[in-house]
């Protein structure tokens, strides 16, 4: 019997070492951000994984992160409901931490669109610049159309009348002509 004691708290001393091990990289990711994944190769643009919920951060085992952060942290256990609800403090500390990460990378994300905002306000601005242009193209364009259609109509009706006189004269010269 003494030996059963023994064991659970052992298993009960380990299960919280490890909910603290998960609070204290969770507490270093929203003190210094969550680094980007290294690879083999470098640096990838993406973010280590993290956990958004206490379910997640219950089902956490580092087997989601790179190879890098399993070597430096080791991996985690699973941690069971009941065991993490018999800790409320961890509960509530790891629903914060998880909380500040969370809003750190959303001001991260808006604080990296901010940075492109002046660059795609100014191509805006560019792209009206030449739209601008194309219009008054496309109006010069219109404008010589119809001016062209003003002179096409003009050059017809003095082909019209030149025909007409034309035949009035040929007329003339054929009725003259006639013997």
């Amino acid at each position: 019997m003494q030996k059963l004691v023994k064991n659970a708290v052992a298993l009960k001393e380990a299960a919280e070492r490890n909910i603290l091990a998960k609070l204290e990289l969770l507490n270093e990711w929203a003190v210094e951000g969550v680094p980007l994944i290294q690879g083999l190769e470098g640096t990838d643009s993406k973010y280590e994984y993290f956990p958004t919920s206490l379910r997640q951060f219950k089902a956490w085992t580092l087997v989601e992160n790179s190879e890098a952060i399993r070597f430096k942290f080791g991996l985690f256990n699973r941690t069971g409901n009941d065991t993490l609800a018999n800790y409320p403090a961890h509960a509530g500390r790891a629903r914060e931490l998880i909380k500040a990460i969370k809003l750190a990378c959303q001001e991260r994300l808006m604080a990296t669109e901010g940075d492109d905002l002046p660059k795609l306000k100014k191509e805006i601005d560019l792209l009206r610049k030449i739209i601008d242009i194309r219009s008054l193209e496309v109006c010069s364009a219109h404008e010589e159309i119809s001016s062209l259609r003003k002179e096409v109509d003009r050059l017809l009706r003095a082909l019209n009348n030149e025909r007409s006189e034309f035949k009035r004269l040929l007329g003339i010269a054929t009725c003259q002509v006639k013997p």
